[in-house]
């Protein structure tokens, strides 16, 4: 039951998540969208500059698995209690931080009109969150 109950938290962050990604599309639409009228229908194109792309893929990506160790934590180590509620609490200030950290380095990169590979981006965000995990862990 407690395997299940595991799964169903994670899962249910996964959705928080993909909720999180809605209302990024619906931000980037209201603030950086573009409409064309082609043959009669109106077309709604967002056009985010590629020198702001890292911050946007940032934006979207980065908060994964923090909304992966919040549904585990409101699901099951909320309720569970002891151990598995303390990892959950240090897991979520860790990936956040990281996030925030990763996220003011690529703003920087930006400005300094850096432009990383993708995989590099996510890369080394998600290796700052782990550093700052175990930082924290210690």
């Amino acid at each position: 039951m407690k395997v299940i109950k595991a799964i169903i938290g994670t899962i249910f962050g996964l959705i928080l998540f993909y909720i999180w990604i809605f209302i990024l599309i619906k931000l980037e639409l209201i603030f950086f969208s573009e409409k064309t009228i082609i043959f009669g229908a109106e077309i709604t194109k967002v056009k985010i500059s590629s020198q702001y792309q890292q911050i946007a893929s940032w934006l979207t990506i980065g908060l994964l698995p923090f909304f992966l160790i919040a549904g585990h934590y409101i699901l099951y180590s909320n309720v569970a209690g002891g151990i598995e509620k303390t990892r959950d609490v240090i897991a979520m200030k860790s990936v956040l931080i990281g996030f925030f950290i990763w996220l003011l380095v690529t703003v920087v990169i930006t400005l300094f009109k850096i432009d990383l590979n993708y995989r590099i981006n996510m890369a080394g965000g998600f290796l700052t969150m782990l550093i700052v995990y175990f930082l924290i862990k210690k």
